[in-house]
């Protein structure tokens, strides 16, 4: 396998290998220790709400390939938990919980985590930093934690980020019901003549084609010709 720099300072992966018969997947290269961490601590230790890693180099890491446009749903939320409990329990602090870092995989239909580039990870106290993470804007705002607890980083922001999809899904649910309201009123106001047909209606058509016709043709009128007889005046004989 070999690494091959492009024009646009990208890298072009030659023969890359293959993970359980995975052909696609994306690497990502970097030099950042902290991330180098975490992935090799997913790759021991995998979690179904969080990106899978197929295999960490020197100055890279393999992971699966995740939808990231994909509208968030109700769904979002509970599986961002479910990710967060697993990364706590391998000492890692993400700090970076937001809808974009939320990926979806929709062979497995679950939402994972992604994105370590600003994550933390703490001794096995729980008390002392490894890798300490970078300030998230959301974090700027004067919040103070308990240092006992840097858990309550990711308990604070995962609050924020509920309120947020909460609003975020309510006003959709509130768009789409709008936009069947309007839908449904404009279809009532459509002119008969232009409506379109149910099935019932197009069966019904096509079963009165499909009838014999038959014609009443009146009976013929018969008449007796009128024949112009002469008759001979008398001899004077």
């Amino acid at each position: 396998m070999s690494l091959e720099q492009r024009s646009d300072g990208k890298y072009v992966v030659h023969d890359p290998p293959l993970y359980d018969g995975v052909k696609q997947f994306y690497r990502r290269l970097t030099e950042e220790p902290v991330e180098l961490e975490i992935v090799s601590r997913l790759l021991e230790s995998p979690h179904h709400n969080v990106i899978k890693i197929y295999g960490v180099g020197e100055n890279y890491f393999d992971m699966e390939i995740l939808d990231k446009n994909k509208d968030p749903n109700e769904e979002v939320v509970g599986h961002c938990v479910n990710g967060l409990r697993h990364l706590h329990s391998l000492h890692i602090v993400y700090v970076d919980i937001r809808s974009s870092n939320m990926g979806w995989d929709a062979k497995e239909r679950k939402w994972k985590i992604h994105n370590f580039g600003k994550s933390g990870v703490l001794a096995n106290n729980d008390i002392d930093w490894m890798y300490q993470p970078k300030p998230s804007p959301k974090l700027l705002r004067g919040t103070t934690f308990v240092k006992k607890n840097f858990f309550d980083i990711d308990n604070y922001l995962m609050n924020e980020f509920r309120k947020e999809m909460i609003e975020l899904i309510g006003k959709v649910i509130e768009d789409l019901s709008k936009f069947i309201a309007y839908e449904s009123n404009k279809l009532a106001q459509k002119p008969k003549s232009t409506r379109t047909k149910t099935r019932e209606e197009l069966d019904k058509e096509k079963a009165e084609m499909l009838q014999p016709q038959v014609r009443n043709i009146p009976p013929p009128k018969f008449s007796s010709p009128r024949v112009k007889v002469e008759i001979p005046e008398p001899d004077d004989d």
